[in-house]
């Protein structure tokens, strides 16, 4: 999953433009991110994540104020772009924590190599230790001190 972040000033960096704007903006950022597309918007995507029903004005507007640019088949958004991690971090930090939750679930389960021998290092603790009264289940000498009893 991935997160949009919005700075604490981002309200008052829009605050110019129209409703309409603001959402069709905010719904982008929302879209580019979660389709990893890093900023690049489809014409044709529009209709599927811009809720206003004034999305053509709101996109005029956008282009007009520079914070999105006119490319291919489409836009690019410009404004806020540098606050969220590009596609490839997104992709990296995806991929470590795949291995990390792999490697944690094999762990838990006794299926690594790390883990089992971190296992057979460990004592038994229901055996008792060769040379330590102490672990033992029977104390050396208890049948005596009952006897003495």
């Amino acid at each position: 999953m991935t997160w949009t972040k919005l700075s604490d000033d981002f309200s008052d960096e829009c605050h110019t433009l129209s409703d309409a704007a603001f959402r069709t903006h905010v719904e982008a950022l929302i879209w580019v991110m979660r389709r990893e597309t890093g900023g690049h918007i489809e014409a044709r995507d529009l209709k599927r994540f811009a809720e206003s029903p004034h999305v053509d004005l709101a996109v005029t507007e956008l282009v007009s104020c520079g914070w999105w640019s006119v490319e291919a088949q489409g836009y690019r958004i410009r404004h806020h772009m540098e606050h969220q991690p590009e596609p490839d971090l997104i992709a990296k930090r995806r991929e470590l924590t795949a291995e990390r939750v792999k490697k944690h679930r094999r762990k838990k389960a006794g299926l690594d190599q790390e883990s089992a021998s971190v296992s057979a290092s460990r004592p038994d603790p229901s055996r008792p230790v060769p040379g330590n009264p102490s672990s033992n289940a029977v104390t050396p000498g208890w049948p005596e001190v009952m006897e003495a009893r």
